[in-house]
């Protein structure tokens, strides 16, 4: 798996509300109203990447991000 497969995994790890729900599992229970009542969809969100290089270009290819959705912010820092 590439890095940015697991990066979007990560994405909707958490947005699916995955660990809440799997502990639910673990400790005995399954409510899935209580588990999804949690969880999100990633349509019509905002998801934002720091550094747009080849790793995050890939990231932005497997979210299917289209080019008007795409905001970039550049502010280069003086060391």
């Amino acid at each position: 798996m590439s890095v940015a497969e697991h990066v979007v995994m990560l994405i909707l790890t958490m947005v699916r509300n995955y660990l809440p729900a799997h502990k639910q599992i673990t400790d005995g229970g399954w409510d899935v109203g209580a588990a999804a009542s949690k969880a999100y969809d990633l349509q019509c969100k905002t998801v934002g990447t720091v550094g747009t290089g080849a790793i995050g270009q890939l990231v932005l290819q497997r979210l299917q991000v289209r080019v008007s959705d795409f905001v970039m912010d550049y502010t280069k820092n003086k060391r």
